[in-house]
């Protein structure tokens, strides 16, 4: 393939998103990759892209962009991805996507307004474990859905510019308009003992809305950095069986307890970028998504300042 990727932003998961691409340049997915960064040093650490830049505005000019992958501070998301859908270019936006309902929104309409997609960087969406799980669901492999569990705690110190929910919380937050999608009601855990994550954590419970006719589902989604350990989990309880995944490998999943090979072991980041390279319009179900998981994002903030 030809397609020319650009970064902007690459600090931490920005240059995650540049060794992948570059990656995939040397298998022959995408032609060329290129970086933006406001700090020199920083760009200059990715001698290997095609070209890096100081100023996206320079990289717009220079370039014929398929897609940006956008990795810069949560609070810039809004503004750049609005510039980029204005100039007519795919746009994936790492999370958070944007901090109210009505800012996504208005990407969306962008994007749409200016015939080109808008996508969201929860990843997880491509992990070929999550897609596997949603099948199960999907053929009553463990009947009715009772309740699922999130967690995900990390032995990295909590990042000083990332808050723990749009850092760790929003990928299970995202999970629930992926697996269910209906609406939740949240709450913080008052009785939570973070024994084993002896920095900042979080547990949320959630439960689906009384009023809605599907069947109740129940859950909690755990949360920490500076953990005692490493996990990546989630676990689906039905009234008939369980599945359960340990979402840092991409080689099998548990259902009722027997490990089951995935299908396909494909890497995830890489997923999302040829899907997003792939999408040439804007569905109502990928709009769907982005504007569901802001809007559990939205409860789940204000359930936690309630609380705190």
């Amino acid at each position: 393939m030809s397609s020319t990727v650009g970064v902007v932003g690459c600090g931490r998961w920005g240059s995650v998103h540049l060794n992948n691409l570059l990656e995939m340049k040397r298998i022959g997915l995408i032609g060329r990759v290129v970086a933006c960064d406001l700090t020199e040093k920083t760009t200059q650490s990715f001698l290997n892209s095609d070209a890096r830049y100081r100023t996206w505005q320079a990289m717009c000019k220079s370039e014929k962009l398929d897609l940006i992958v956008l990795a810069t501070p949560n609070n810039t998301h809004y503004p750049l991805g609005m510039a980029f859908l204005a100039e007519n270019i795919k746009t994936l936006i790492e999370k958070p996507f944007a901090p109210t309902f009505e800012e996504a929104a208005g990407l969306i309409q962008q994007a749409k307004a200016n015939d080109t997609v808008v996508f969201c960087g929860h990843l997880l969406r491509h992990h070929p474990g999550v897609i596997r799980m949603a099948q199960i669901l999907l053929e009553d492999q463990i009947g009715n859905p009772t309740s699922i569990l999130y967690r995900r705690t990390s032995l990295r110190e909590k990042p000083q510019s990332m808050n723990l929910l749009d850092g760790l919380a929003s990928h299970g937050v995202d999970l629930l308009a992926y697996f269910f999608p209906q609406r939740f009601d949240f709450s913080v855990s008052s009785n939570f003992q973070p024994s084993a994550i002896k920095a900042e954590s979080t547990l949320l419970e959630f439960s689906t809305n009384p009023s809605r006719t599907e069947p109740h589902v129940t859950g909690r989604i755990e949360v920490g950095w500076g953990a005692a350990q490493e996990r990546r989990e989630i676990h689906i309880k039905g009234d008939r069986g369980t599945t359960s995944l340990d979402f840092g490998q991409h080689e099998q999943l548990q259902l009722n307890g027997i490990n089951i090979q995935l299908e396909s072991s494909s890497n995830p980041l890489l997923a999302q970028i040829l899907a997003s390279l792939t999408c040439d319009k804007m569905t109502s179900k990928q709009e769907s998504a982005i504007l569901s998981t802001v809007v559990n994002m939205e409860q789940v903030k204000t359930c936690t300042t309630r609380q705190s």
